[in-house]
């Protein structure tokens, strides 16, 4: 990884993008080998799971479960301070608002997430 890719904020914002907005399988597979640690955690308020398998497996269900038209659009940040940053966005059809709005609070740790933490935002 080049430096600007050690940053906490960017390693998130490629995260949101590459993993959780990646619906083909093996490009999200290598993403998440690439930005977690072997042993990272995802929680949110209905899962916590371990390891990269369970983290890819976990983003396939999210994705599996919203309609095709459904992608990630980035709002606020990321912002890093030392090894933890934040990055708010927006999921729904890209024209339309948001269906579920959250917040993702990562550790970064040797360049790679080792916890992952999504709050759900209620609708407007």
């Amino acid at each position: 990884m080049a430096a600007d890719d050690q940053d906490p904020g960017a390693i998130l914002g490629r995260m949101v993008l590459e993993v959780f907005g990646e619906r083909d399988d093996e490009r999200r597979a290598v993403a998440v080998e690439e930005l977690f640690a072997p042993d990272a955690t995802f929680s949110d308020a209905e899962m916590s799971v371990t390891g990269r398998a369970a983290i890819d497996a976990a983003a396939a269900r999210i994705l599996g479960g919203a309609p095709e038209a459904f992608s990630f659009t980035i709002v606020d940040g990321p912002r890093a301070v030392a090894d933890l940053a934040r990055v708010s966005w927006h999921f729904g059809p890209s024209a339309e608002a948001p269906a579920v709005r959250g917040t993702d609070v990562a550790l970064v740790e040797d360049g790679r997430i080792a916890r992952l933490y999504t709050f759900i935002e209620p609708s407007t």
